[in-house]
């Protein structure tokens, strides 16, 4: 599913090492709480609430591609959820960036 990778390079450029000896279920794990900082912000935590779900989603149709026994096609569905989270993803990097140069 190339929205997983997608949702990876995001994970990246907010500041989430990838490990590539990590599983599906504990990158998801671990970019969720990467995201805590972001929703202690009150204009941002709704955001980051909205996407937790379609991080988990997204991370069981990878799991479910890669490791399963049936080999469906589950590109468009991936695409979806990947629409869903690709704003709020933005917004946080501008936001880590913004903050970043306050701090400077």
């Amino acid at each position: 599913i190339l929205s997983y990778g997608r949702l990876q390079k995001q994970a990246g450029k907010l500041g989430h090492s990838l490990d590539p000896s990590q599983t599906p279920d504990e990158f998801a794990a671990e970019f969720q709480t990467k995201l805590d900082p972001f929703a202690e912000r009150t204009w941002l935590a709704e955001k980051v609430e909205a996407i937790r779900p379609a991080i988990n989603s997204l991370t069981q149709l990878f799991a479910a591609q890669q490791y399963g026994r049936e080999k469906q096609n589950l590109n468009q569905l991936g695409s979806k959820l990947w629409r869903k989270m690709q704003r709020p993803l933005r917004l946080l990097r501008l936001a880590k960036r913004w903050h970043q140069d306050q701090s400077d």
